[in-house]
């Protein structure tokens, strides 16, 4: 089996609900294993971490019902815009120095 497929199996059989709750558990791990991380107590365990978020959101993407795709697009898209202008902001800001 392809990784899609896996991916496809898996998150036909657990649920968009399941689903969205092993992402939120996997984001909370990341957060930890990181943070171990950057205090030198870490073994790479985070890069593990950070491909069961991979995973989860992966299946969470399959498994959303188009209005909540949509939704969340729109959101993606004011958040980007948002961040560029901070970050043209900030190079304004540093060239009148």
């Amino acid at each position: 089996m392809k990784v899609e497929e896996k991916i496809r199996y898996i998150a036909e059989h657990n649920g968009l609900e399941k689903a969205l709750d092993k992402l939120a558990e996997e984001c909370a791990e990341y957060a930890a294993a990181r943070i171990k991380h950057n205090l030198g107590e870490d073994n790479g365990e985070y890069l593990e971490e950070l491909a069961d978020v991979f995973i989860m959101r992966a299946e969470v993407q399959l498994l959303m019902p188009e209005e909540m795709k949509c939704q969340i697009s729109e959101e993606i898209n004011r958040k980007l815009d948002r961040q560029i202008e901070r970050i043209q902001d900030e190079i304004s800001e540093r060239n009148k120095i």
